[in-house]
């Protein structure tokens, strides 16, 4: 639940500072804090948790015991996508210029990287 909770307080805090002027350093920072901390506990209950990783005494691998996929390697994959996707928000953080249709077209991107994540 502390995944969940802490992506929708994080996104709240993204919406409302879009919506502020881009020179406002507090709400920058509530928004750096706010979507840092979570991407990182997501990230460590991802790797951790779900994955095993660092998992010393599992027989795969850094892995944990029971595999779904017989391919090791799909699992690293995975890992290296799920950083990737998880950190896609930095883009809300970047205040770059854009037009509106790029906007959108960002705007849509995003939110397509989102579903690709959450099916991951």
């Amino acid at each position: 639940m502390g995944k969940y909770v802490s992506a929708m307080v994080a996104a709240g805090a993204r919406i409302t500072y879009s919506r502020q002027p881009h020179d406002d350093p507090l709400w920058f920072s509530i928004v750096f804090v706010t979507s840092v901390v979570p991407t990182i506990y997501q990230l460590y209950w991802d790797f951790v948790k779900d994955w095993g990783l660092l998992n010393p005494k599992s027989r795969n691998t850094w892995l944990r015991d029971d595999l779904i996929l017989k391919n090791k390697s799909t699992y690293y994959v995975s890992m290296g996508l799920n950083v990737v996707l998880r950190v896609a928000w930095v883009e809300t953080l970047m205040g770059l210029r854009i037009g509106a249709v790029e906007s959108r077209l960002v705007d849509f991107l995003l939110a397509s990287l989102e579903v690709i994540h959450r099916s991951h």
